[in-house]
Parts: C-alpha cells; sequence; structure tokens
C-alpha cells in the first residue's frame, strides 16, 4: 500500500503522493544526494531507474524522501512524485490509493485507471519503490506504470537489482555527521553509551 504517513503535498509545482514527511533530523548525507541526482540524470538515456541499497536500518528510506523533495524542489519531475511500499510486490492497493488522490471515483477499475493515468500523462515523473525485496521477474513489483517518461527509484538491502539500474550504495555515517545527529536528537556527548551509539550510526 502507499506509505501510510505519506500525505500529498506541492513542492515547487510538483505533486507528491504518498511521499512520508521525514525527519529533520537530516544530516550527512549531501554526498549521496548529489549522487543520486546525477543517477536519474537521464541525458539522453531513456526510462532510467536508479537503487538505493544498504545495511536495514542505515537510512535508504530517509535518503529516498529527502531526495524526492529536493528533485521536485527544483522541478525535476513535474509530472509528480509517486511513493508506494513495494515490500510486498503486489502494488495494486497503492496504485487504489493514489487513483483516490487523483480523483478517480472509488470502484474496482481504480487502481487500474491510476496506473494509466500515470502512464499516459506526457510529463516526466518519479515512480519510488519503497523496500524492494527483488526484480527478478516472477516476484518484481507490479503493476507498474509504461512510458518512457516514468523514471524509477527503488530502496533495497539488495546489492544488485540487476543491470536495469544504476546503484548507489549509502554507507555508515561519518563520526563528525553522526554527531551532529545524535546530538540534534537530544543526545549528549556526555549521556552513558553516548560511545556505542556513535559506533552503531
Amino acid at each position: 500500500t502507499i506509505a501510510s504517513s505519506g500525505e500529498d503535498q506541492t513542492v515547487g509545482r510538483t505533486k507528491l503522493y504518498g511521499v512520508p514527511r521525514g525527519t529533520a533530523s537530516f544530516v550527512g548525507r549531501e554526498p549521496d544526494l548529489a549522487s543520486l541526482t546525477e543517477l536519474l540524470d537521464r541525458g539522453n538515456n531513456i526510462g532510467v531507474s536508479a537503487s538505493i541499497h544498504g545495511l536495514a536500518g542505515i537510512g535508504k528510506t530517509e535518503l529516498a524522501i529527502r531526495l524526492a523533495k529536493t528533485l521536485a524542489s527544483i522541478g525535476k519531475f513535474p509530472g509528480g512524485v509517486y511513493w508506494l511500499d513495494a515490500e510486498q510486490p503486489d502494488l495494486l492497493g497503492g496504485w487504489d490509493a493514489i487513483g483516490e488522490k487523483l480523483g478517480i471515483p472509488a470502484g474496482p477499475d481504480r487502481a487500474s485507471l491510476a496506473l494509466r493515468t500515470v502512464s499516459d500523462q506526457p510529463h516526466e515523473c518519479l515512480l519510488i519503490l519503497d523496500n524492494v525485496t527483488s526484480w527478478k521477474m516472477e516476484v518484481r513489483p507490479h503493476p507498474l506504470p509504461d512510458g518512457e517518461h516514468v523514471q524509477f527509484l527503488a530502496t533495497t538491502r539488495s546489492r544488485s537489482l540487476g543491470t536495469g539500474f544504476r546503484h548507489h550504495a549509502v554507507q555508515v555515517l561519518p563520526e563528525k555527521a553522526a554527531t551532529e545527529l545524535l546530538e540534534r536528537l537530544g543526545v549528549k556527548p556526555t549521556a552513558d553509551g553516548f560511545r556505542e551509539l556513535l559506533e552503531y550510526l
């Protein structure tokens, strides 16, 4: 289903569908944002797809949220940014929720009509699939929109979703950024367990 914590919002002129709010405590990932922005720059290519992979809890989803809002703020995807929870490969529930936000009346065809709307609209758009487990034909997320205007971004624990993706690995935070994150969260350097938390981050 579409992320339950997600809200529809407009950043710049770009509509975001179901993208979670994220946290204000976002530090140390500026190089990752720059690299992912470059990966999603289609240039002369069409149908660009990128993946963010890394260990559980390392910050893949938060990075994808910040990337979506950053790209929207510069008008990168005028056709919209669509967020779907892809841990389970069946995305029909998510498309039904998007269909509601698109103003499509409730009914058995709303998910397919939402999918067709995204496929048929002419403007470049981004589909973010959070927590993809596999991209093998029989188990990859489905259904997906068609069209050269659609780009995909997947977050995953898998090191590689296949040759169709440009991959970006998320590493642990540098010590300075990890320290800043803990301090923003109200953990003082003098607190018990601070060094252990810092090493974990």
